[in-house]
Protein backbone atom coordinates (compact mmCIF):
# COMPACT_ATOMS: atom_id res chain seq x y z
CA UNK A 1 0.00 0.00 0.00
CA UNK A 2 0.94 3.40 -1.48
CA UNK A 3 1.99 5.87 1.60
CA UNK A 4 0.31 9.55 1.29
CA UNK A 5 2.67 12.04 2.27
CA UNK A 6 1.30 13.81 5.73
CA UNK A 7 1.56 17.35 3.75
CA UNK A 8 -0.78 16.32 0.90
CA UNK A 9 -3.47 15.36 3.59
CA UNK A 10 -3.22 18.68 5.36
CA UNK A 11 -3.53 20.75 2.24
CA UNK A 12 -6.38 18.64 1.29
CA UNK A 13 -8.46 19.46 4.64
CA UNK A 14 -7.61 23.35 4.41
CA UNK A 15 -8.78 23.63 0.92
CA UNK A 16 -11.74 21.32 2.15
CA UNK A 17 -12.22 23.77 5.71
CA UNK A 18 -11.92 27.13 2.77
CA UNK A 19 -14.82 25.77 0.83
CA UNK A 20 -17.44 25.68 4.00
CA UNK A 21 -16.27 29.17 4.80
CA UNK A 22 -17.35 30.51 1.62
CA UNK A 23 -20.59 28.43 1.18
CA UNK A 24 -21.46 29.70 4.50
CA UNK A 25 -21.14 33.45 3.32
CA UNK A 26 -24.59 34.49 1.32
CA UNK A 27 -24.43 35.75 -2.11
CA UNK A 28 -24.95 39.96 -1.65
CA UNK A 29 -28.19 40.57 -3.60
CA UNK A 30 -28.79 43.39 -5.46
CA UNK A 31 -32.13 45.64 -4.89
CA UNK A 32 -35.17 44.80 -6.43
CA UNK A 33 -36.13 47.88 -8.92
CA UNK A 34 -39.71 48.75 -10.25
CA UNK A 35 -39.84 48.87 -13.80
CA UNK A 36 -39.05 52.15 -13.67
CA UNK A 37 -35.29 51.17 -12.50
CA UNK A 38 -36.42 53.05 -8.76
CA UNK A 39 -35.32 51.06 -5.82
CA UNK A 40 -39.07 49.66 -4.12
CA UNK A 41 -40.39 51.49 -1.32
CA UNK A 42 -39.08 50.32 2.26
CA UNK A 43 -42.26 49.02 4.81
CA UNK A 44 -44.36 51.57 6.15
CA UNK A 45 -43.27 53.41 9.29
CA UNK A 46 -45.01 52.71 12.65
CA UNK A 47 -47.47 55.15 13.57
CA UNK A 48 -45.22 58.23 15.90
CA UNK A 49 -42.24 56.45 15.19
CA UNK A 50 -39.44 58.02 13.78
CA UNK A 51 -36.24 56.38 11.59
CA UNK A 52 -32.75 56.87 11.79
CA UNK A 53 -30.73 56.59 8.60
CA UNK A 54 -27.13 56.18 8.47
CA UNK A 55 -24.31 54.32 6.11
CA UNK A 56 -25.36 51.01 6.59
CA UNK A 57 -27.63 51.94 9.80
CA UNK A 58 -31.58 51.98 10.18
CA UNK A 59 -33.22 52.26 13.77
CA UNK A 60 -36.51 53.23 15.03
CA UNK A 61 -36.09 56.31 17.48
CA UNK A 62 -38.53 55.82 20.83
CA UNK A 63 -41.81 57.99 20.76
CA UNK A 64 -44.47 58.58 22.85
CA UNK A 65 -48.27 57.46 21.97
CA UNK A 66 -50.55 58.15 24.75
CA UNK A 67 -54.35 56.44 24.14
CA UNK A 68 -57.72 56.38 26.08
CA UNK A 69 -57.85 52.61 26.61
CA UNK A 70 -61.00 52.20 29.64
CA UNK A 71 -63.92 54.08 30.16
CA UNK A 72 -66.05 52.64 33.77
CA UNK A 73 -67.95 53.30 36.25
CA UNK A 74 -66.26 53.23 39.47
CA UNK A 75 -68.27 53.45 43.00
CA UNK A 76 -66.64 56.21 45.50
CA UNK A 77 -68.40 56.80 48.69
CA UNK A 78 -72.29 57.37 48.67
CA UNK A 79 -72.02 58.41 44.88
CA UNK A 80 -69.71 56.84 41.40
CA UNK A 81 -66.78 58.08 39.52
CA UNK A 82 -66.54 58.07 35.58
CA UNK A 83 -63.14 56.59 35.53
CA UNK A 84 -60.71 57.33 32.78
CA UNK A 85 -57.44 55.00 32.13
CA UNK A 86 -54.84 55.98 29.90
CA UNK A 87 -52.02 53.88 28.65
CA UNK A 88 -48.74 54.75 27.43
CA UNK A 89 -48.30 52.52 24.34
CA UNK A 90 -45.25 53.86 22.80
CA UNK A 91 -41.47 53.76 23.75
CA UNK A 92 -40.26 56.31 25.55
CA UNK A 93 -41.69 58.62 28.44
CA UNK A 94 -44.43 61.32 28.54
CA UNK A 95 -44.88 64.42 30.11
CA UNK A 96 -48.16 64.04 31.87
CA UNK A 97 -48.53 68.20 32.37
CA UNK A 98 -49.12 67.91 28.71
CA UNK A 99 -52.43 66.63 28.71
CA UNK A 100 -55.87 67.43 29.29
CA UNK A 101 -59.02 64.80 29.18
CA UNK A 102 -62.49 66.39 27.81
CA UNK A 103 -65.11 63.91 29.15
CA UNK A 104 -68.68 64.76 27.59
CA UNK A 105 -71.89 63.29 28.56
CA UNK A 106 -74.49 63.00 25.92
CA UNK A 107 -73.06 65.90 23.97
CA UNK A 108 -72.73 68.06 27.05
CA UNK A 109 -68.91 68.73 28.34
CA UNK A 110 -68.38 68.85 32.15
CA UNK A 111 -69.09 72.16 34.07
CA UNK A 112 -65.46 72.30 35.08
CA UNK A 113 -63.91 71.92 31.30
CA UNK A 114 -60.69 70.02 30.31
CA UNK A 115 -58.91 68.39 33.27
CA UNK A 116 -55.47 67.74 33.53
CA UNK A 117 -54.42 64.02 34.36
CA UNK A 118 -54.23 62.20 37.81
CA UNK A 119 -50.73 63.12 39.60
CA UNK A 120 -49.77 65.08 36.24
CA UNK A 121 -46.68 66.02 37.65
CA UNK A 122 -44.89 62.48 37.46
CA UNK A 123 -44.18 60.96 33.91
CA UNK A 124 -45.76 58.55 32.21
CA UNK A 125 -43.54 55.30 31.29
CA UNK A 126 -44.25 52.78 28.38
CA UNK A 127 -46.60 50.72 29.29
CA UNK A 128 -47.54 52.57 32.28
CA UNK A 129 -51.19 53.62 33.07
CA UNK A 130 -53.21 56.79 34.63
CA UNK A 131 -56.50 57.01 36.04
CA UNK A 132 -58.50 59.81 36.49
CA UNK A 133 -61.66 60.39 38.04
CA UNK A 134 -64.91 62.42 37.07
CA UNK A 135 -68.05 63.39 39.45
CA UNK A 136 -70.66 62.89 36.52
CA UNK A 137 -73.84 65.20 35.77
CA UNK A 138 -76.05 62.93 34.87
CA UNK A 139 -77.46 59.76 35.50
CA UNK A 140 -78.92 56.70 33.85
CA UNK A 141 -78.27 55.43 30.40
CA UNK A 142 -75.38 58.22 29.51
CA UNK A 143 -73.40 58.24 26.24
CA UNK A 144 -70.02 59.09 27.63
CA UNK A 145 -66.68 60.46 25.41
CA UNK A 146 -63.31 60.86 26.33
CA UNK A 147 -60.82 62.61 24.12
CA UNK A 148 -56.75 62.92 25.55
CA UNK A 149 -56.06 66.78 24.68
CA UNK A 150 -52.45 67.07 23.32
CA UNK A 151 -50.40 70.39 23.65
CA UNK A 152 -46.94 72.15 23.05
CA UNK A 153 -44.43 68.99 22.39
CA UNK A 154 -46.86 66.34 22.38
CA UNK A 155 -49.48 68.02 19.83
CA UNK A 156 -48.24 65.07 17.40
CA UNK A 157 -49.27 62.34 19.24
CA UNK A 158 -50.99 59.48 17.42
CA UNK A 159 -54.56 61.04 17.15
CA UNK A 160 -56.37 58.02 16.39
CA UNK A 161 -56.36 56.57 19.70
CA UNK A 162 -56.97 59.63 21.35
CA UNK A 163 -60.60 59.71 21.79
CA UNK A 164 -62.91 56.62 23.36
CA UNK A 165 -66.42 56.32 23.50
CA UNK A 166 -68.90 54.72 25.65
CA UNK A 167 -72.54 53.79 27.00
CA UNK A 168 -72.63 53.86 30.57
CA UNK A 169 -75.36 53.19 33.45
CA UNK A 170 -74.41 56.20 35.59
CA UNK A 171 -76.06 56.28 38.98
CA UNK A 172 -77.10 59.49 40.98
CA UNK A 173 -75.11 61.65 42.66
CA UNK A 174 -76.23 64.09 44.57
CA UNK A 175 -74.08 66.88 45.77
CA UNK A 176 -73.42 67.63 49.52
CA UNK A 177 -73.14 71.28 51.29
CA UNK A 178 -71.00 72.18 54.24
CA UNK A 179 -70.91 75.68 55.74
CA UNK A 180 -67.11 75.33 56.07
CA UNK A 181 -66.35 78.64 57.57
CA UNK A 182 -67.40 81.70 58.80
CA UNK A 183 -65.59 84.86 59.09
CA UNK A 184 -65.57 89.00 58.70
CA UNK A 185 -65.08 91.36 56.29
CA UNK A 186 -62.67 94.26 57.04
CA UNK A 187 -66.12 96.29 56.72
CA UNK A 188 -67.63 93.62 59.43
CA UNK A 189 -69.92 91.97 57.17
CA UNK A 190 -70.33 88.44 57.53
CA UNK A 191 -68.94 85.77 55.10
CA UNK A 192 -70.18 82.36 54.84
CA UNK A 193 -67.89 79.99 52.64
CA UNK A 194 -69.69 76.52 50.95
CA UNK A 195 -68.11 73.77 49.86
CA UNK A 196 -70.00 71.03 47.62
CA UNK A 197 -68.35 67.18 48.80
CA UNK A 198 -70.77 65.40 46.58
CA UNK A 199 -71.63 65.73 43.03
CA UNK A 200 -73.07 68.03 40.80
CA UNK A 201 -76.41 70.59 41.52
CA UNK A 202 -79.30 70.28 39.33
CA UNK A 203 -79.35 73.58 36.87
CA UNK A 204 -82.46 74.82 38.13
CA UNK A 205 -81.88 73.91 41.92
CA UNK A 206 -82.99 77.12 44.03
CA UNK A 207 -81.64 77.07 47.86
CA UNK A 208 -81.34 79.61 50.87
CA UNK A 209 -78.81 80.23 53.15
CA UNK A 210 -80.22 81.46 56.03
CA UNK A 211 -77.68 83.91 58.33
CA UNK A 212 -78.45 84.24 62.64
CA UNK A 213 -76.79 86.80 65.04
CA UNK A 214 -77.33 85.43 68.77
CA UNK A 215 -80.52 83.88 67.85
CA UNK A 216 -81.15 86.21 65.23
CA UNK A 217 -82.40 85.66 61.35
CA UNK A 218 -80.08 88.76 59.76
CA UNK A 219 -80.10 86.66 56.57
CA UNK A 220 -82.14 85.04 54.23
CA UNK A 221 -80.76 85.04 50.40
CA UNK A 222 -81.49 82.52 47.73
CA UNK A 223 -78.69 80.46 46.44
CA UNK A 224 -78.79 80.19 42.47
CA UNK A 225 -75.17 79.46 41.61
CA UNK A 226 -74.01 76.22 43.46
CA UNK A 227 -70.29 75.13 43.70
CA UNK A 228 -69.23 72.54 41.42
CA UNK A 229 -68.06 69.18 43.42
CA UNK A 230 -64.81 69.71 45.26
CA UNK A 231 -65.15 73.64 44.49
CA UNK A 232 -66.00 76.87 47.13
CA UNK A 233 -68.41 79.53 47.17
CA UNK A 234 -68.12 82.65 49.14
CA UNK A 235 -71.40 84.71 50.15
CA UNK A 236 -71.06 88.07 51.79
CA UNK A 237 -74.21 89.52 54.03
CA UNK A 238 -75.64 92.95 53.90
CA UNK A 239 -75.58 93.83 57.48
CA UNK A 240 -72.36 94.71 59.53
CA UNK A 241 -72.06 93.02 63.55
CA UNK A 242 -70.68 95.36 66.14
CA UNK A 243 -68.52 93.42 68.76
CA UNK A 244 -68.73 89.60 69.97
CA UNK A 245 -71.74 88.18 68.47
CA UNK A 246 -72.46 84.26 67.90
CA UNK A 247 -73.14 83.51 64.44
CA UNK A 248 -75.01 80.85 62.86
CA UNK A 249 -75.34 79.99 59.23
CA UNK A 250 -77.31 77.39 57.54
CA UNK A 251 -77.33 76.14 53.77
CA UNK A 252 -80.10 74.30 52.50
CA UNK A 253 -82.22 74.68 55.74
CA UNK A 254 -85.71 73.71 53.89
CA UNK A 255 -83.96 71.03 51.91
CA UNK A 256 -85.32 71.79 48.89
CA UNK A 257 -81.77 70.41 46.93
CA UNK A 258 -81.63 66.74 47.49
CA UNK A 259 -78.21 65.81 49.05
CA UNK A 260 -76.24 62.94 50.39
CA UNK A 261 -75.88 64.26 54.00
CA UNK A 262 -77.72 66.89 55.68
CA UNK A 263 -76.22 67.05 59.09
CA UNK A 264 -73.72 68.97 57.98
CA UNK A 265 -75.11 72.25 56.88
CA UNK A 266 -74.66 74.13 59.63
CA UNK A 267 -71.69 76.04 61.49
CA UNK A 268 -71.97 78.39 64.39
CA UNK A 269 -68.53 80.57 65.35
CA UNK A 270 -68.34 83.60 67.51
CA UNK A 271 -67.12 86.58 66.02
CA UNK A 272 -65.31 89.47 66.73
CA UNK A 273 -66.14 93.17 64.77
CA UNK A 274 -63.71 94.79 63.53
CA UNK A 275 -62.90 98.35 65.35
CA UNK A 276 -63.78 100.31 62.22
CA UNK A 277 -61.71 103.70 62.12
CA UNK A 278 -62.57 107.49 59.47
CA UNK A 279 -59.93 108.83 57.73
CA UNK A 280 -60.63 111.85 57.06
CA UNK A 281 -59.11 114.05 54.57
CA UNK A 282 -59.70 117.69 52.71
CA UNK A 283 -60.44 116.65 49.63
CA UNK A 284 -60.73 120.36 47.75
CA UNK A 285 -61.95 124.11 48.72
CA UNK A 286 -64.11 126.37 46.62
CA UNK A 287 -64.96 129.73 46.25
CA UNK A 288 -68.18 131.50 44.71
CA UNK A 289 -67.45 133.52 41.66
CA UNK A 290 -67.35 137.39 42.89
CA UNK A 291 -70.09 139.22 41.76
CA UNK A 292 -70.47 143.25 42.74
CA UNK A 293 -73.83 143.26 42.87
CA UNK A 294 -74.93 139.96 44.40
CA UNK A 295 -72.01 138.57 45.51
CA UNK A 296 -69.47 140.63 46.30
CA UNK A 297 -67.65 138.78 49.22
CA UNK A 298 -67.27 135.54 48.04
CA UNK A 299 -66.40 132.87 50.75
CA UNK A 300 -64.70 130.09 50.74
CA UNK A 301 -66.32 126.19 51.12
CA UNK A 302 -64.23 122.99 52.42
CA UNK A 303 -64.71 119.58 50.94
CA UNK A 304 -63.96 116.58 54.06
CA UNK A 305 -64.21 112.93 52.39
CA UNK A 306 -64.16 110.44 54.45
CA UNK A 307 -62.09 107.35 53.35
CA UNK A 308 -61.95 105.14 56.11
CA UNK A 309 -64.17 102.10 57.09
CA UNK A 310 -65.95 103.79 60.02
CA UNK A 311 -68.07 106.96 60.19
CA UNK A 312 -66.24 109.93 62.10
CA UNK A 313 -67.75 111.51 65.10
CA UNK A 314 -70.45 114.33 65.52
CA UNK A 315 -67.87 117.18 65.69
CA UNK A 316 -65.05 118.18 63.62
CA UNK A 317 -62.48 120.84 63.78
CA UNK A 318 -60.14 122.21 60.92
CA UNK A 319 -57.77 124.96 60.47
CA UNK A 320 -57.50 127.48 57.49
CA UNK A 321 -54.03 129.21 56.98
CA UNK A 322 -53.83 132.38 54.38
CA UNK A 323 -50.15 131.30 53.79
CA UNK A 324 -48.87 130.85 56.82
CA UNK A 325 -51.01 133.12 58.82
CA UNK A 326 -54.01 131.33 60.74
CA UNK A 327 -56.71 132.72 58.96
CA UNK A 328 -60.16 130.81 61.21
CA UNK A 329 -60.86 127.56 63.17
CA UNK A 330 -63.63 126.36 62.79
CA UNK A 331 -65.96 123.73 63.96
CA UNK A 332 -67.72 121.18 61.58
CA UNK A 333 -70.99 119.32 62.34
CA UNK A 334 -70.73 115.68 61.53
CA UNK A 335 -70.79 112.68 61.07
CA UNK A 336 -69.55 112.16 57.95
CA UNK A 337 -70.33 108.02 56.77
CA UNK A 338 -67.66 105.58 55.54
CA UNK A 339 -66.67 106.20 52.16
CA UNK A 340 -68.88 109.87 51.52
CA UNK A 341 -67.96 113.36 51.29
CA UNK A 342 -69.33 116.50 52.78
CA UNK A 343 -69.28 120.08 51.77
CA UNK A 344 -68.82 123.09 54.57
CA UNK A 345 -69.23 126.55 54.14
CA UNK A 346 -67.83 129.09 56.29
CA UNK A 347 -67.52 132.79 56.39
CA UNK A 348 -63.64 133.06 55.52
CA UNK A 349 -63.66 135.84 52.83
CA UNK A 350 -62.07 134.95 49.72
CA UNK A 351 -60.22 138.18 48.55
CA UNK A 352 -57.85 136.80 46.12
CA UNK A 353 -58.39 133.82 44.38
CA UNK A 354 -55.05 133.18 43.14
CA UNK A 355 -53.87 133.27 46.57
CA UNK A 356 -52.81 129.81 48.25
CA UNK A 357 -54.40 128.43 51.60
CA UNK A 358 -54.25 125.50 53.72
CA UNK A 359 -56.39 123.27 55.32
CA UNK A 360 -55.97 121.22 57.96
CA UNK A 361 -58.47 118.97 59.74
CA UNK A 362 -58.56 117.34 63.06
CA UNK A 363 -55.22 119.08 63.39
CA UNK A 364 -54.86 118.09 66.88
CA UNK A 365 -55.36 114.28 65.71
CA UNK A 366 -58.00 114.18 68.16
CA UNK A 367 -59.98 112.16 66.20
CA UNK A 368 -58.57 108.06 65.96
CA UNK A 369 -58.21 107.94 62.29
CA UNK A 370 -56.81 104.95 60.18
CA UNK A 371 -54.17 107.54 58.73
CA UNK A 372 -53.08 111.10 60.60
CA UNK A 373 -50.46 112.32 57.96
CA UNK A 374 -53.31 113.10 55.27
CA UNK A 375 -55.14 115.40 56.88
CA UNK A 376 -53.90 118.52 54.95
CA UNK A 377 -54.43 120.31 51.54
CA UNK A 378 -52.50 122.89 50.12
CA UNK A 379 -53.91 124.89 47.11
CA UNK A 380 -55.29 127.52 45.47
CA UNK A 381 -58.83 127.62 45.37
CA UNK A 382 -61.24 126.44 42.70
CA UNK A 383 -64.24 128.25 41.48
CA UNK A 384 -67.49 126.92 42.57
CA UNK A 385 -69.97 124.97 39.96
Amino acid sequence: MKKIPTVTVVLTLLILLSGLTLAAEPVPKKPATQPSGKTSPSAPQQPGSKTLTTPGVSATAAFVDLAVTEIKVQEFGQGALIQVTVKNLGTASADANLYQLRVVLDGYRLPVGDQPLFNARSPIEPNQTRVTGFIPTQSGRVEVKVSLIPSGAAAGDNPANNTLIRTLDLPEVRPDFTVEDLSLTPENLIQVKIRNGGGYAPRDAHGTLEVYVDDRLTTSTIVRMWPNPRETKVITTENPIAGNRNVRATVNPSHTILEMNYENNTLSKRLTAHILKPDLIVRRFVVSERDPLRNPFPTLFIDIENIGKGPSPRTIKAEVFYGDQLRDTLTLEGPIASKSEKRFSTSIVVIDRNSTYRVTVDPQNEIDEEREDNNSLTARPGLLR
